[in-house]
This record gives C-alpha cells, structure tokens and sequence, in this order.
C-alpha cells in the first residue's frame, strides 16, 4: 500500500490573523477528539496565517526603506 500526501487547494490570504488564531485553535480542539481532517484545517490556515505575516512584514520593510529616504534617518521604534 503506497501513502499518499492529502492535496487542498490553495487559497488567498484574506483573513486577519485576529481572525485566524481562533479558528486555528477550534480546529486544533476538534483535531484531538474528530479526526485528522480538522489538523489538515488548521494546516492550511497556518500557512494563511504565514502568507499574511510574510506580507505584513515586507509591507513594514518598504515603509521603514521610504522613511529612511524622506527623512535621512532610521527611527529608534524602527530598529526594533
């Protein structure tokens, strides 16, 4: 018998993660008690939550680069 890796399709990153963190953890809940379908959930929303993160963070990089071109200077908060 060969295993074969369960497939979902993907999915644009729509959700804010103030939205996401609760779904993710209902489906972590049920994933102990319902079955493995309910981690593949919780899964895909992980990798949306990490497309939102990586797109957040390039945002602030672009906007850190545009202040320290107008201004001339990096910000304490910045190099945080």
């Amino acid at each position: 018998m060969t295993a074969q890796l369960a497939t979902r399709e993907g999915r644009a990153v729509s959700r804010p993660l103030k939205v996401l963190i609760p779904m993710i953890n209902g489906e972590l809940e049920l994933g102990d008690t319902a079955g493995a379908e309910h981690y593949a959930n919780a899964g895909d929303m992980l990798i949306e939550a990490k497309e939102f993160a990586v797109q957040f963070d390039l945002y602030l990089r672009r906007l850190t680069f545009l202040h320290v071109c107008v201004t001339g200077q990096l910000t304490q908060q910045a190099t945080q």
